[in-house]
């Protein structure tokens, strides 16, 4: 059986033509769910391709992986959309257990419609950068995308020091 086949078939999707399969969410994608995504994610990867995703920085060069094949394939975001938004929560959660992000609603329509996460001052697409890997490839690496929010946290932790009293 094809990697799709498995993928959208491990889903819980009947296995047939792949344009017509969708995978359904188990969960309300709001940001107190979005845990629970990831986790439906690790466990099927575990199953249908032996690889264990742990929450590691590293395990998301994984997930790049299973984009950049979805990518090369040519598959079209809208028939795997519920998968890629898994796979963006689980690129999520990577960041709130490591980064002490949290996921939010977006606070302006120009950050779209999916819940970001949030660090300090500045927020983050994670859902959609799992989107963007598919219809782009490579250049929009989702463990790139984790190494340059890393970067930017301890200056964004900096930021958010109130100034000692006097020194104004």
């Amino acid at each position: 059986m094809g990697f799709f086949k498995k993928l959208l078939g491990g889903f819980g999707v009947p296995v047939g033509h792949a344009e017509w399969r969708r995978f359904q969410v188990p969960f309300v994608p709001e940001p107190g769910n979005l845990h629970k995504l990831a986790d439906v994610i690790v466990e099927t990867t575990q199953r249908i391709e032996g690889v264990a995703l742990d929450y590691t920085p590293e395990s998301l060069k994984e997930v790049d992986k299973i984009l950049l094949r979805f990518h090369e394939d040519g598959m079209r975001v809208r028939y795997i959309a519920d998968p890629l938004f898994c796979l963006g929560c689980y690129v999520g959660e990577v960041m709130c257990r490591r980064l002490g992000a949290r996921w939010v609603e977006p606070p302006e329509p120009i950050l779209g419609m999916f819940p970001v996460t949030q660090i300090g001052s500045s927020y983050s697409t994670p859902i959609t950068k799992t989107y963007k890997h598919v219809m782009n490839g490579s250049e929009d690496s989702v463990y790139v995308f984790y190494r340059m929010m890393e970067r930017d946290v301890p200056q964004q932790a900096a930021d958010q020091v109130p100034p000692v009293p006097g020194s104004v």
